[in-house]
């Protein structure tokens, strides 16, 4: 089984089964434990100073009937509300550019840094929380979103941009024209998505939009 290989390497270290369930993963079943990740491609998380916290792995095939992402518990280490994947190595891109484009998964982040879109973070889901804010907060003041969601009819989304708005962040929104989200778009055509990066919208002028 895969977890064995988590498992075996993990006990080499000296670490105990329930020290490893600790660390989010494995997880003990009626059978014993597994691994939380199998079957997926596996992304490390790290902090904005590049420890690694945990983990998140996304699935390989289309018709699994599991959710696309899965990320570590919460534990010691890992907080989801603190977590801005790709901080640690676009901060010094966000700083230049000045401003930072907020997204939801690994691949809207890769594809984008491969494209040349290198100030950019993504969040897990679409709330966006105090502590992330406060962290972008330090090196920018604008934050564009390139969520893939309904910003008008998102309860959560809406709860971030007020949040976002008390700290003074000037928020806009990225009009994204092809692709179901920010990965997909990105691989269809760059330069409409750096275009629409670089008009983005008042997220006021988004929502009447939308609603009209």
């Amino acid at each position: 089984a895969a977890w064995d290989n988590v498992t075996v390497f993990l006990r080499k270290k000296g670490y105990k089964d329930n020290e490893i369930e600790q660390t989010g993963l494995i997880i003990k079943g009626r059978l014993g434990y597994y691994d939380r990740f199998r079957h997926r491609l596996m992304f490390t998380l790290k902090d904005h100073r590049g420890n690694i916290v945990g983990f998140s792995g996304r699935t390989l095939t289309a018709d699994i009937k599991e959710a696309k992402y899965i990320n570590s518990p919460e534990t010691v280490l890992y907080h989801k509300s603190k977590m801005l994947f790709g901080l640690d190595v676009t901060k010094d891109a966000i700083k230049k550019e000045g401003k930072v484009i907020l997204c939801e998964g690994e691949f809207d982040v890769l594809s984008s840094y491969q494209a040349g879109i290198s100030n950019i973070v993504a969040v897990k889901g679409t709330a966006i929380t105090v502590d992330q804010l406060q962290l972008l907060k330090r090196i920018t003041s604008e934050l564009l979103l390139a969520l893939d969601m309904d910003i008008a009819g998102d309860a959560a989304a809406r709860r971030g941009i007020e949040l976002a708005e008390s700290l003074d962040f000037n928020v806009k929104i990225i009009r994204l024209t092809s692709g179901k989200d920010l990965d997909e778009a990105v691989q269809q055509n760059p330069p409409e998505v750096k275009k629409a990066i670089k008009h983005a919208v008042s997220v006021y002028d988004f929502i009447i939009d939308s609603a009209l």
